[in-house]
């Protein structure tokens, strides 16, 4: 890892581990594990951005920073590296491209083990839409969901009415890591996206307990991302405003 992606995984440690409310210096070195030296230079930068505050002997998030992860549809703040972004789309797309055939996806993932333990019975079933608002020229897509594999199965996933035929390829995973849901789609060839709003894909969920905790958004996991790209090739941020998970009723 270098200099910078370590920067980064520091800052999240650090922004995960302060939250909303006050906390010591030695909660947040016991939580993240940095040495002392580092994780006052972190605390540092991160006050002159002004995304933590020191009163006497305790730091919190600011308000600014309070609202911004409070207002994100993700589950965990990240900070970006446009880079890496760029490159997690483009292997979205070409995973998307060669599903067909299987053979990208047998490179990065090896078959998961045969659950030899009994199957738990499932209680009942629910879904849940992705939904996008206002966007223009979406030309292709990654989304990662965050669930719980105790409580919850995915039993299916289908494309919604904002796909209108338009997306072609289309990807679901289930097996890259536990307790993730891969999702991306693309367009072949020259041309724009659709624009406008709508159902990209419905997910039905079964649950193995009644009281279960519900999928969120993830931003990132190892290489790829939540986020999409237009026909020009620029790179996007989903925002709570343009990508919503909702309960079907």
């Amino acid at each position: 890892m270098d200099l910078e992606s370590r920067r980064k995984t520091d800052f999240n440690l650090i922004i995960r581990a302060v939250g909303r409310k006050a906390t010591t210096f030695t909660e947040i070195l016991k939580f993240t594990r940095l040495p002392r030296k580092t994780l006052s230079l972190r605390l540092k930068e991160l006050r002159e951005r002004g995304l933590i505050v020191k009163n006497e002997h305790t730091y919190q998030l600011s308000k600014t920073a309070q609202r911004t992860f409070s207002s994100s549809p993700f589950k965990r703040p990240v900070f970006l590296d446009a880079d890496k972004f760029k490159t997690s789309v483009i292997l979205i797309i070409l995973i998307v491209a060669f599903y067909t055939s299987g053979y990208v996806m047998a490179l990065l993932s090896s078959q998961p083990p045969q659950n030899t333990q009994p199957e738990v019975p499932i209680l009942g079933t629910f879904k849940m839409n992705i939904k996008v608002n206002d966007v223009a020229d979406l030309k292709a897509w990654s989304i990662l969901i965050d669930y719980n594999e105790s409580e919850l199965k995915v039993l299916n996933v289908t494309p919604g009415d904002f796909w209108n035929l338009q997306f072609p390829w289309f990807l679901s995973k289930t097996d890259l890591q536990p307790n993730l849901l891969v999702l991306a789609g693309a367009i072949p060839g020259e041309g724009q996206g659709p624009s406008g709003s709508g159902t990209l894909a419905t997910i039905q969920f079964g649950y193995f307990l009644s009281d279960w905790e519900e999928p969120q958004f993830l931003l990132k996991w190892a290489v790829l991302e939540t986020g999409w790209m237009n026909s020009h090739g620029n790179y996007f941020d989903f925002s709570s405003e343009t990508l919503t998970l909702e309960l079907v009723k």
